[in-house]
């Protein structure tokens, strides 16, 4: 039964993989101890590592499409503007600024409060305790530790795969729309 208990703990400690960075707010009440316990298992889970991550991961798949990289591809993309243009310091200030649209919301406070809100529903009082209890062992311990050099393995897998197939789709995506205008 111990042997089943701590499988399953595990099994909800790797469910974590969803990667950001952030410090985790004081969203308690004073003397609301459930959500004190469940700001617990958010760290020991790393979710605040993990969202770090994730809005890297958005900004870092957007870098392909940066209209320095992508000018030398789709030249017309820019309705004739280049990189010698005067205008291109706003061409170059306007991608910044879409990638921060795209990226910033919802922010690293709104996503921790939802994680926190769905592990409220999915745990009792005695789960949430025998969960923190399990991450205070020395067994728990190293599988918090873990997380952080797991999530930065799987993401220097992952974001290079992610950026090399958006900017493969958005180019074919240009083409595909320049044939179409050509063939009007």
């Amino acid at each position: 039964m111990a042997r089943a208990r701590r499988i399953s703990l595990v099994a909800l400690a790797l469910c974590a993989v969803i990667p950001v960075a952030a410090a985790q707010p004081n969203v308690c009440s004073a003397g609301d101890v459930r959500c004190e316990k469940i700001g617990q298992l958010l760290k020991f889970l790393r979710y605040d590592d993990s969202i770090v991550r994730l809005k890297k991961a958005c900004v870092d798949a957007r870098a392909t499409f940066h209209p320095n990289v992508w000018v030398k591809t789709e030249p017309e993309a820019f309705f004739g503007l280049s990189p010698v243009s005067k205008e291109w310091p706003l061409v170059v200030q306007s991608f910044e600024l879409y990638v921060q649209e795209a990226c910033g919301e919802p922010s690293a406070t709104v996503l921790l409060e939802k994680y926190r809100e769905a592990w409220d529903k999915r745990l009792s009082d005695p789960e949430l305790e025998a969960i923190i209890s399990f991450f205070n062992t020395a067994e728990g311990s190293a599988l918090s530790n873990a997380m952080i050099p797991v999530y930065r393995e799987f993401f220097e897998f992952y974001e290079p795969l992610v950026s090399r197939s958006s900017y493969a789709a958005w180019i074919n995506y240009g083409q595909r729309v320049a044939a179409i205008a050509r063939g009007r």
